[in-house]
């Protein structure tokens, strides 16, 4: 598997202020020996589920353990829907879990479920602020670095609003990251907040299935199959949307002060991003070790679907080449 999730370097280097994003499809991702969309899934085992202990509560945390680690990744999943369902997905076509794949390229894996997502409670009050969030995540940090102390601090990725979370927990820099990556990455400074104060007792309401299916924007790269297997897992383990909130504590990121390696990925037909705002925060980032790649085809969930190949393979290129200047 290692070899097979190779890459060439070249069609990654790593992007300087004013450069292009690069722009990687999934056919020549594959011809370049990724694995094909809807490989069978390694091993219907369930994830190894963890308890970790942050000042808002107890964490649930999900993970996959390569065999001989390399290193050490933290994911972070977004607004709606919790760790399994956005990382450890397994639909009927065949395993599309980004653990297993870490975990198959060396890296050992670590998804949280933040208060009021999958097995983890929601907070008393009801409601989820950034900075509750982000400190949960730099909890998750410190647990799986002392896991695995003879190897580079942990890569921290996020998802949509997770993405936002970890930018904020890198500008914070409270805890040691080996690198960040920012998938999906939607926040636009000059934007009015979507999710204002939190306002009294939270709703609690519904999750649906017009809100699982609304991540996959492009049907050639999501068959209907994948898409219902998806709604019935989220519905599953996410039934009661989480109520977020404060989301002007997000204006508190700052790309200068992001000095750590750094990815931004995105679809190409992703309906939430802003090219205009994602170039300009790229452009300003403190990292010196900086990409920025575009999954051609590729829409909000561009890992879950037949894209999934190209995702991995970049993702997985950019966290070996990271942590290789821990060495």
């Amino acid at each position: 598997m290692h070899n097979r999730l190779a890459l060439s370097a070249a069609l990654f280097e790593p992007l300087r202020a004013g450069g292009k994003p690069c722009l990687i499809g999934c056919a020549a991702l594959m011809a370049l020996g990724c694995l094909a969309p809807g490989a069978p899934a390694s091993s219907a085992a369930p994830p190894e589920r963890l308890s970790v202990a942050a000042a808002s509560g107890t964490l649930a945390v999900w993970s996959r353990r390569a065999s001989q680690p390399r290193g050490v990744v933290v994911l972070v999943h977004g607004r709606t829907w919790s760790a399994r369902t956005a990382f450890d997905f397994e639909p009927h076509a065949g395993s599309r879990s980004l653990l297993k794949a870490l975990a198959a390229a060396g890296f050992t894996s670590y998804a949280v479920d933040l208060p009021g997502y999958g097995q983890t409670p929601r907070d008393p009050s009801g409601w989820l602020a950034p900075h509750q969030a982000v400190e949960d995540v730099e909890a998750v940090l410190r647990f799986a670095a002392a896991r695995h102390a003879g190897l580079p601090p942990p890569v921290l990725f996020g998802w949509s609003r997770g993405s936002k979370i970890a930018a904020l927990a890198a500008t914070r820099a409270r805890v040691p990251i080996g690198a960040l990556v920012l998938y999906g990455f939607t926040l636009d400074p000059a934007a009015a907040p979507p999710n204002g104060p939190a306002a009294g007792q939270a709703p609690a309401v519904a999750n649906t299935v017009a809100a699982a299916r609304s991540d996959f924007i492009s049907p050639e790269v999501a068959s209907p199959t994948l898409i219902q297997d998806f709604v019935e897992a989220a519905l599953a383990n996410d039934p009661v949307r989480v109520d977020v909130c404060c989301d002007a504590e997000f204006l508190a990121v700052q790309p200068e002060a992001i000095r750590v390696p750094t990815l931004l990925i995105q679809g190409t037909r992703d309906p939430g991003i802003k090219p205009d705002v994602a170039a300009a925060f790229f452009a300003h980032l403190g990292a010196a070790d900086r990409r920025f790649i575009l999954i051609g085809r590729g829409d909000h969930a561009a890992h879950l679907e037949d894209t999934g190949p190209g995702f991995t393979a970049a993702l997985v290129e950019f966290v070996r080449a990271s942590l290789e200047r821990h060495r």
